[in-house]
């Protein structure tokens, strides 16, 4: 798939090559998308085609990230342009100007001066030694106004592939939701009885007391959490809030709405469903002893006692799909029912 982002970014390559440039970034994000796309196409069944969709729903929402990044820094140096053309308006009009005068006065008039041929040797100097510079300033005016024709362009084609973009990751998402539903309960570690679940649930009055009181479970396939650090946080995004015993015992991650987040870490589900004002809350069981309680879902897959690899789906955040409006997933790492910093496993953002 070529994208119409990723030609038009040549076009700008010459430009500028460092980073922050936007022509640069629109080519990353042309790159992620198309692999996302390639991902898509590549079959697959059962829990791998689960598998697959959560690698291209990660990979769609990653070149998305990319794109909106591209068209804020295309933004940015067009406002810069159009701030140097402002600060230097003076200058420009004199360039214009005089170039005005010249190609509307007669050729006699350019080559005589009315003093006499003194005069007019030392106009015809003063000109020889006047044009290099004006001419400069024409061609800087003209690469000014090339640039913010294709800064414009550039910011217009972004746009486009967003909407695209955005389709095609809502279409990736509704499949992984229908191919869960259809796949059937996977290995379960854990028979957490529903009805006791849903007794606890409805006699919590916080997220912390409902994680502390859910019973004992038996672990799962990743012994080595308690030792685990530099994990990915478990949605693109990046932490607005951070860990404060008192007040906020986990992390709050800012994400775009219907953003997809996956388990670190194999897990078992200990609880996902509503709770409070919480929306949806997904509690994973990594291994004995520790809990991770994400809130903030709007929709969450899978049930108590299946078990999911690293990189599983576990649902995905709350809010509606418009650009730019905010959503937030609420983090909490509890050890022995009590909460801990996230930032003893995970780092602090990845988008």
């Amino acid at each position: 798939m070529i994208r119409a982002a990723l030609v038009l970014s040549v076009g700008l390559a010459t430009q500028a090559s460092a980073a922050g440039d936007p022509a640069a970034s629109a080519r990353d994000a042309a790159d992620r998308l198309d692999r996302a796309a390639e991902l898509l196409s590549v079959p697959a069944q059962g829990y791998g085609r689960v598998t697959r969709l959560t690698r291209v729903i990660r990979a769609y929402e990653d070149g998305l990230s990319a794109l909106r990044t591209s068209r804020r820094e295309a933004a940015e140096a067009e406002r810069a342009l159009v701030a140097r053309f402002d600060a230097n308006a003076g200058r420009v009009g004199a360039v214009l100007g005089a170039l005005a005068s010249i190609g509307e006065a007669p050729e006699a008039a350019l080559l005589l001066h009315p003093d006499g041929p003194v005069q007019t040797a030392r106009a015809g100097m003063l000109m020889q030694a006047v044009t290099p510079a004006m001419m400069s300033g024409v061609a800087t005016i003209r690469a000014d106004l090339e640039r913010l024709r294709d800064l414009r362009a550039l910011q217009e084609t972004v746009g486009e592939e967003l909407s695209d973009g955005l389709d095609e990751l809502q279409a990736a998402r509704a499949a992984l939701t229908a191919e869960i539903e259809k796949r059937g309960t996977p290995p379960a570690a854990l028979g957490d009885d529903p009805v006791l679940l849903a007794r606890i649930a409805e006699g919590a009055r916080t997220l912390s007391d409902f994680a502390a009181s859910l019973p004992d479970g038996t672990g799962a396939a990743a012994p080595d959490f308690a030792q685990a650090d530099g994990l990915d946080l478990p949605v693109l995004g990046h932490v607005t809030r951070r860990f404060a015993a008192a007040d906020q015992p986990g992390w709050s991650i800012a994400a775009e709405p219907g953003a997809l987040v996956t388990s670190p870490v194999p897990a078992t589900i200990r609880y996902g469903g509503p709770l409070l004002d919480y929306k949806n809350v997904m509690v994973l069981e990594p291994t004995e002893g520790y809990l991770l309680v994400f809130a903030g879902l709007g929709e969450v897959y899978g049930a108590a006692g299946d078990v999911l690899p690293a990189g599983g789906p576990v649902g995905l955040i709350g809010g509606s799909d418009r650009p730019g409006e905010a959503a937030e997933l609420y983090l909490e790492v509890r050890r022995d029912g009590r909460p801990e910093d996230p930032a003893g496993w995970f780092v602090s953002g990845n988008g």
